[in-house]
């Protein structure tokens, strides 16, 4: 009678082990952050204002959406607009990995997803973040 819940109990052990630990999955380090734009319609796009809209040259009037540089630790993240570094405390949700912290007077709220090796965040407002790790120096 014994050896049949034995049994059940092996079987539930070796699902679990081949799941993943949610900690591992954390935002943790420092990752190289794109802000894609959303084209709104034919005039106007938007995008994550985390992200700043840098004038690239003066004379032809071109402009661009520039990478930032995110560094998460523990529970403070730091952020690197070109050259101004802003550190913040931002907590996460343990269930879903979403994260929230103030910047700039403004509250963000952000889902996460996975894709391959890059994260994905998906702000309250539906805008978008790619993060790639950065290379380890």
């Amino acid at each position: 009678m014994k050896l049949p819940s034995y049994l059940f109990a092996l079987l539930l052990l070796s699902l679990t082990s081949f799941g993943q630990d949610i900690n591992q999955l954390y935002l943790r380090g420092k990752y190289r952050a794109e802000c894609p734009m959303e084209v709104m319609d034919k005039a106007s796009f938007r995008h994550c204002e985390l992200c700043p809209f840098v004038s690239v040259s003066k004379s032809d009037n071109t402009s661009m959406i520039s990478e930032i540089q995110l560094d998460f630790g523990t529970d403070s993240l730091t952020l690197n607009q070109r050259g101004k570094f802003t550190t913040v405390p931002y907590t996460r949700d343990t269930n879903d990995l979403s994260i929230r912290f103030r910047f700039s007077e403004k509250d963000y709220f952000f889902r996460v997803f996975i894709h391959n090796d890059q994260y994905i965040l998906e702000s309250a407002d539906g805008l978008l973040m790619v993060l790639t790790k950065a290379a380890e120096k």
